[in-house]
């Protein structure tokens, strides 16, 4: 089901990043290019969310 979903959503990915880093609770300064990676059902780079978490 999960992989249904991620197929759906990459058909109009600059919306579905738009749709998920404007929802209630997302988490602030997380990095564009991850939300790509999480909605394409690719590997994600740890380092730069934890990183975008400790932004000044």
């Amino acid at each position: 089901k999960s992989r249904g979903i991620l197929e759906f959503l990459a058909k109009d990915l600059p919306t579905a990043k738009h749709w998920v880093a404007h929802t209630p609770g997302a988490p602030l300064h997380f990095p564009d290019a991850e939300w790509a990676n999480i909605l394409q059902g690719h590997a994600i780079n740890l380092h730069n969310i934890l990183s975008s978490l400790h932004v000044l």
